[in-house]
């Protein structure tokens, strides 16, 4: 996975750079230029767009929270955004197609489809959080850890719950002997 992001780290650079001095022969200097800064501005405005309606949507949420489905869709639209701050025909197109949305919402099935909502991604990423899971539910490898309170109850026989020994706070003296 670490090869697989350095490589890419260095050749997508060399992608665009190429890109960039294609689009400045078919187009000229000037436009390519021109094109640059509007796909520049239209990143800014795809982020501050989505990031106000992220917090419209946080405000007038449920509280179980938006699905999975919502997350991914936000989260590829702003993905759209910050393709189009970086300077290339490229990441440009690639933009692009995150902004139509048939093929937006066929990359989220994709990406749920693949296990993002269980802990293969959550357990590696997101410290044991997934998405779609109820208030209190965590992933820690293979079990959902569901938080509560717990209490021993009496056997079905009616025989009393064994006796928890306390543990004293780091703080507390030990009681006197």
């Amino acid at each position: 996975m670490l090869r697989r992001l350095l490589f890419s780290l260095l050749v997508l650079p060399l992608v665009e750079i190429a890109g960039l001095i294609a689009l400045g022969r078919v187009l000229g200097f000037w436009l390519a230029l021109a094109w640059l800064g509007l796909a520049g501005l239209a990143g800014l405005r795809i982020l501050r767009w989505q990031g106000r309606r992220s917090l419209q949507q946080v405000a007038g949420s449920t509280p179980e929270g938006p699905g999975a489905t919502d997350l991914l869709n936000t989260l590829l639209v702003s993905a759209a955004g910050l393709l189009l701050l970086f300077p290339g025909p490229v990441s440009d197109a690639m933009a692009v197609l995150l902004l139509l949305p048939p093929l937006r919402r066929s990359l989220a099935r994709w990406l749920l489809g693949r296990g993002l909502s269980g802990a293969g991604f959550a357990g590696r990423f997101a410290g044991g959080l997934r998405f779609g899971a109820a208030p209190g539910e965590r992933q820690t490898g293979s079990f959902t850890v569901v938080e509560g309170v717990f209490s021993r109850e009496p056997g079905p026989d009616g025989s009393p719950a064994p006796a928890a020994t306390p543990r004293l706070a780091p703080e507390e003296p030990p009681p006197p002997a």
